[in-house]
């Protein structure tokens, strides 16, 4: 007979009064706890009507009096059944020794959640259920999964059409700055809105936006029909339309006139009731909604504490007043806290239908253990280790092993499956992380040479795929930034990883960012990555060693700063790809000399079937990398892996690979290990999760529409969309500034005003990132130009080489471009010029066409300037002149069609 069940019984023959029900006192609780010899645990039984919280309370006490040894381990036995918490259990360092236990795993659930009474079905087919008056609901779960709030579009996203970034108040006539909390929205989400505030008013309407590797909920504070000005609180972290490109995407969300999907809901306060369109299978009569009440289910303050089987599940996330959002989320609160506390297990546990992060383990904790549990449908981010703040305790002695989290980001899509804050000796390793919106792993918080506490971090043997799904930008399976001495990233099997691209960039299997160093990268399966296999933006001293990095989109290996020290060692690779691009990247251009610095490359293996061209390697040609002294023993050559399409990666007995010394490794070991007569791994299943075919385009998503007319702007002002360059000379005349041009049909332009002592040529400057990455792109705008005016346009690509896509030039009443005449426009008149390119044609010419009072007057087609150019990602212009002379810019307009 086991022993908890012993002590039991022990105890119901001696009358003894259960623990549990023992009423708390100032005065010692007298408690007769059954001897069962020295070190062993005094075990108790719950059952789920009992108040956990005054169970562990009662145990507090008899400790405090001695009736319990406060070294003595207390094992609370939790019988199947839902154990209901309003509020958070704290466990204290006055409950150190102390042991939850699930008789039954996973049986035994700590729930923060409100079952709402059963649906009804209407007419319309809608469910109906009502809701206890005043309760705000954030979340809400049916069947155990995330159900989403009525939101536009229900798929991809509306783009805002331009920025609305100053008005005057007309109180104090001060111009005041609104780039962080207002835009022009599109024609369907002003006819949404109009309609929903006629009806119930637009309070509790949000707007969901995405910036680059950032995104934010933010409360629609105001909504100007006329203009189609949304207003937001709070303010966003950066302009809502950045310089890194007017692609900004965001959706509505908790509106009823959106509710027309399956899986949404909404709440309509007017009525308490929810109403909720169900999912292909639901049942009204068994499908259970469930609302949170806690906020957070768990904090740990203690030592010696263990979790085993339990459940912790239904835990809110207030984000009523908005979320402005930060990378990786990581200040988000968590449903299970840890804090300063030691040697704490959680042990087959399950962590559901959380809607903040699942589990930190935060600063100053030791030796704390997360291993054969499973983290899904949260909110924002798994499980994060250690703190933020450079003057807080660094987390050590922490082993995250051999657990499934999925289905994470399901209220803020910037959550990291694992993400690693200040913190040393760790171990991540044979994890599944898949489903989210974000990156893997991620480790370090400091950018750059800084000193960090982070050292001895293992990120080895996880299984990571299925990430980004196009959402967020900057991302990787596995994303370390700063100093990682004595670090690793070993065994790790890593696909399909696809991110936004749109502003920010990029989405790797390995990602290297800002200052890593000391990281050993090695024996690693990497494919069907949406940029890379690898990216190194910048660090010192790292090792990329017998990995397989098989079809990236662009670029297999990239790094992006040359610094004087050594970068990367690069050696024993096999490097498969099947598109046009280089198989090695240096993102700054250069002779290959210069591109090469700090690099060590060598005993790699090369593979394109369509053939490796002449600017494979930084631009050149294979025999040109190895005369640079890179890759002396590598070969460009069949590496003949064994049948990928079946998942068998290692290359045949006969591949050249071998001769190089590559190293055989086993990507299946990557992963959980599940043992399936373990009852911790009852019911979890292997997935599958949709991923972009590799043949095609990923879904065109850049379908804004971005245009601007230069109204709505105080004289003298400046959109914000753009980056300016204009260091004025001695007479501080020259300048950039939205003006009044006094032409019929015209109140506002963009001015540019050249002088002739201006530090250089090319200013005034104003440029922005309009990048895409297919269909048909598309550049129009108006000018017009005094008598000796001189202007140039370009559209240029990806940072930081710029190569020249196209060159408009309006030069003394001449219109060129790329070189070749083109038009006449008499100085002092309007024109437009509209240029456009095909990203998706095998021949991609350029079409230019220029019209003038609505009549066009040349169209030609010409080659590109730069043969590196690829996608854009930069447009601009410039003043060339070298005398006091003006031209204005209006009415901009930036699309992408499909072909």
């Amino acid at each position: 007979m086991p022993m908890w069940k012993m002590c039991v019984l022990m105890a119901a023959c001696l009358a003894v009064t259960p623990l549990w029900a023992a009423p708390l006192s100032g005065s010692c609780i007298i408690l007769s706890v059954p001897c069962q010899g020295a070190g062993a645990p005094h075990c108790i039984s719950v059952e789920p009507s009992d108040d956990l919280a005054t169970v562990v309370a009662n145990v507090r006490e008899a400790r405090a009096c001695g009736r319990i040894p406060k070294d003595q381990v207390v094992k609370l036995e939790l019988s199947a059944g839902t154990y209901r918490l309003n509020g958070s259990l704290e466990l204290t360092e006055a409950d150190s020794h102390l042991r939850l236990c699930s008789a039954v795993t996973g049986a035994a659930v700590l729930s923060g959640g409100s079952a709402l009474p059963p649906f009804s079905v209407a007419e319309s087919g809608v469910w109906r259920t009502k809701v206890p008056a005043g309760l705000q609901i954030g979340q809400l779960w049916v069947g155990g999964r995330f159900a989403i709030r009525a939101r536009m579009p229900n798929e991809g996203f509306a783009y805002m059409q331009s920025p609305y970034e100053e008005e005057r108040d007309g109180r104090t006539g001060k111009v005041v700055d609104l780039s962080k909390c207002a835009f022009v929205c599109g024609e369907p989400e002003a006819n949404a809105l109009v309609k929903e505030a006629a009806e119930r008013g637009i309070d509790n309407v949000y707007a969901r936006i995405y910036q680059m590797w950032v995104m934010g909920i933010h409360r629609v504070s105001a909504f100007d029909p006329v203009r189609r000005v949304v207003r937001i609180v709070p303010d966003a972290e950066r302009p809502v339309m950045n310089g890194w490109g007017l692609t900004t995407r965001y959706r509505l969300e908790n509106l009823r006139v959106a509710l027309d999907a399956p899986g949404e809901w909404y709440h309509d306060k007017q009525s308490s009731e929810l109403l909720y369109i169900p999912r292909a299978g639901e049942s009204p009569e068994t499908a259970e909604a469930v609302v949170p009440v806690a906020l957070k289910l768990l904090h740990v303050r203690g030592k010696d504490i263990g979790f085993r089987g339990v459940m912790f599940a239904y835990c809110g996330y207030d984000i009523s007043n908005g979320e402005a959002g930060d990378q990786a989320q990581y200040k988000t609160p968590a449903a299970v806290e840890v804090e300063g506390a030691q040697s704490v297990d959680f042990a087959a546990c399950s962590f559901r239908c959380l809607g903040p992060i699942g589990l930190r383990i935060g600063e100053g904790c030791r030796r704390v253990s997360v291993c054969d549990s499973l983290v899904e449908e949260f909110g924002v981010g798994g499980i994060h280790i250690g703190g933020w703040r450079r003057d807080g305790e660094a987390a050590s002695g922490i082993v995250v092993s051999n657990n499934v989290i999925r289905g994470g980001g399901r209220v803020l899509e910037g959550g990291v499956g694992v993400w690693i804050g200040f913190a040393t000796d760790v171990e991540v390793s044979h994890n599944e992380i898949c489903d989210l919106g974000y990156s893997g792993i991620s480790s370090g918080w400091i950018w750059g040479y800084a000193q960090t506490p982070n050292s001895r971090i293992r990120l080895n043997y996880n299984h990571v795929h299925d990430l980004g799904y196009c959402v967020l930008s900057d991302m990787g399976g596995i994303y370390t930034l700063g100093a990682h001495p004595d670090s690793e990233a070993i065994g790790n099997h890593i696909h399909d990883i696809w991110s936004s691209d749109l502003d920010g960039r990029g989405g790797w299997g390995l990602y290297a960012d800002e200052g890593t160093s000391g990281m050993r990268f090695e024996s690693n399966l990497v494919y069907r990555t949406k940029t890379g296999s690898f990216h190194h933006h910048f660090g010192r001293d790292n090792v990329v060693r017998n990995n397989i990095f098989a079809y990236a989109r662009e670029f297999p290996i990239e790094r992006t700063r040359i610094e004087g020290h050594r970068s990367f060692v690069c050696e024993n690779n096999i490097v498969v790809w099947e598109n046009k691009t280089q198989a090695v990247r240096s993102r700054k251009p250069g002779d290959l000399k210069d591109t090469t610095r700090g690099l060590e490359f060598n005993r790699n293996v090369y593979f394109c079937p369509t053939g490796v061209g002449d600017t494979a390697f930084h631009g050149h040609a294979f025999s040109e990398w190895q005369q640079c002294g890179m890759d002396k023993d590598g070969i460009v050559a069949d590496p003949l892996l064994e049948n990928p399409a079946r998942g068998e990666w290692m290359p045949r007995v006969d591949s050249p690979a071998w001769k190089l010394g590559f190293g055989r490794f086993n990507p299946k070991e990557a992963g959980v290990r599940k043992n399936t007569s373990d009852p911790a791994w009852a019911g979890i299943k292997s997935l599958r999760y949709p991923t972009p075919p590799l043949a095609g385009q990923l879904p065109l998503t850049h379908r804004h529409a971005y245009s601007n007319d230069m109204e709505g702007y105080p004289e003298g002002g400046l959109p914000a969309a753009f980056k300016y360059q204009c260091p004025k000379g001695p007479s501080g005349k020259g300048n950039v500034r939205i003006s009044s041009t006094g032409f019929p049909g015209r109140r506002h332009a963009l001015e540019f005003a050249d002088a002739a002592d201006l530090p250089e040529r090319g200013i005034p400057h104003v440029s922005g990132y309009f990048g895409t990455t297919c269909g048909v792109y598309v550049v129009s705008f108006s000018m017009m130009g005094e008598k000796g005016c001189e202007m140039d346009f370009c559209i240029r690509g990806e940072p930081p080489e710029f190569p020249l896509g196209i060159l408009v030039r309006y030069c003394r009443e001449d219109v060129s471009v790329n070189g070749e005449n083109l038009a006449r426009v008499p100085a002092g008149s309007w024109w437009r010029v509209s240029i456009s390119v095909d990203l998706e044609a095998s021949v991609n010419p350029w079409r230019v066409c220029v019209e003038q009072d609505g009549r066009k007057i040349a169209e030609k087609s010409v080659p590109g300037k730069d043969p590196k150019f690829v996608i854009p990602g930069w447009i601009g212009w410039n003043s060339n002149a070298e005398s006091e002379v003006r031209f204005w810019v209006d009415d901009v307009e930036v699309k992408t069609v499909r072909p």
